[in-house]
């Protein structure tokens, strides 16, 4: 599963596309041009990864990361692959393995942490250290909490932080009209942005019971039928 997930990201950062500068601004840093050879550097790990060649694609990540220190998709590819060795660790259960998969994780909790302060890709940032604190890696909610709500105040425009802030709640059973009210003012009006947080709170919802159930597929619909009066464009 973690070699899917750092797949994914993979594959995210390859195919991303120029967006337009003043959205991009609002959701995070303006888009950062990638070093010469960073594409073809990320496709060449995808088959490495599969395959289980962990130190290979984290040797080539730490030299990506000290030559371009400050390029967060790095910081979150290199996260990316200390995860996946931890994860094969552990499911392969070497001796040791609880132990050394903790280590992995932490230095890939490090370079998730980075990645979340740099703001190159917020979405993909802030996806990476809350997951890297859940259950299936660090297992500090207490730290994972502090992300989200982290996430919320730094990057306000990002709508995958404001569906993180609002699931949060939901968990301490604590009220979230005023959290749907400050993602409304908050999330740029424009189609792809407002149908990406209208997608999450709908996804939400079928992990919740009610009341948070109705309002979260309310607000849902609510987007949704106001996103298709904007002008398409996602940042």
């Amino acid at each position: 599963m973690e070699q899917l997930r750092v797949c994914m990201v993979a594959l995210t950062v390859t195919m991303c596309v120029p967006v337009d500068q003043t959205m991009a601004g609002q959701r995070g840093k303006a888009p950062q041009t990638p070093p010469p050879g960073w594409h073809e550097a990320v496709r060449s790990t995808l088959d490495m990864t599969l395959a289980g060649k962990h130190d290979e694609v984290i040797a080539i990540y730490e030299k990506w990361v000290a030559k371009y220190p400050d390029f967060g998709d790095a910081h979150s590819m290199l996260c990316g692959a200390y995860e996946a060795k931890a994860r094969d660790l552990l499911s392969r259960r070497v001796p040791d393995a609880g132990s050394l998969a903790l280590k992995l994780f932490e230095q890939g909790a490090s370079h998730a942490r980075r990645a979340f302060e740099l703001g190159d890709d917020p979405r993909n940032a802030i996806r990476g250290l809350i997951d890297i604190y859940g259950p299936l890696a660090l297992r500090r909610p207490d730290e994972q909490e502090r992300v989200v709500r982290e996430a919320v105040k730094r990057y306000p425009a990002e709508p995958l932080a404001h569906a993180e802030f609002i699931l949060l709640l939901i968990g301490k059973g604590e009220s979230i009209d005023n959290a749907l009210t400050a993602a409304r003012s908050a999330i740029p009006n424009v189609a792809d942005a407002q149908l990406e947080y209208a997608d999450l709170l709908s996804r939400q919802a079928e992990r919740v019971s009610d009341p948070y159930r109705r309002t979260l597929l309310a607000e849902s619909e609510r987007v949704t039928a106001a996103a298709k009066q904007l002008p398409k464009g996602r940042k």
